[in-house]
C-alpha cells in the first residue's frame, strides 16, 4: 500500500491517517473543551510534540477564543480550585495549605513546588488563574 506524506511540522512526517488521527483528537478536545482559549490546551493531546504543537500555533488562529475566567489564587476555596481543569481535591488542598503556609502565593510559578502538583499540565493550569 502506498502512503503519500504530509509534513505536520519541521522536524517529524506522519502518513496521512496519522494526520487524521491527530486532527479527529484535536477536534474531539474542541468539542469537550467548548472551544479553546488558548493552544497550550492541546499540549495534553498525546503524541503532539512541542515542534508540532508550535507549528500549529504558526499556522492557525483561535478565531474565537473561549473566555476564562481566572481565579485570584490567594482566594480560591477548594471548591473553586476544583473547577480549574487538571486540579482536584487533593492538588486544591495542597495549593491552600501552601498558601496558607508561606501567607500567600505570589507567583503562579510557586506552584511547581508543590509535591505531586502536575507539571506537565501548568501551561494549561495557569490560564485559569491570577495573582491580585
Amino acid at each position: 500500500m502506498e502512503h503519500s506524506w504530509n509534513i505536520f511540522d519541521g522536524c517529524h512526517y506522519l502518513y496521512d491517517s496519522d494526520f487524521d488521527f491527530y486532527a479527529n483528537k484535536i477536534i474531539e478536545l474542541r468539542q469537550k473543551l467548548n472551544g479553546f482559549a488558548a493552544y497550550q490546551e492541546l499540549s495534553v493531546i498525546s503524541g503532539l510534540t512541542p515542534e508540532v504543537l508550535e507549528n500549529i500555533k504558526k499556522s492557525t488562529i483561535i478565531a474565537s477564543p473561549r473566555v476564562i475566567s481566572a481565579i485570584n489564587i490567594n482566594t480560591a476555596t477548594k471548591a473553586d480550585l476544583v473547577k480549574v481543569p487538571y486540579i482536584d481535591y487533593e492538588i486544591a488542598f495542597k495549593i491552600i495549605e501552601y498558601r496558607t503556609l508561606n501567607e500567600k502565593i505570589s507567583s503562579i510559578d510557586e506552584l511547581l513546588k508543590i509535591n505531586t502538583f502536575p507539571t506537565y499540565k501548568f501551561e494549561i493550569i495557569k490560564l485559569y488563574l491570577h495573582i491580585n
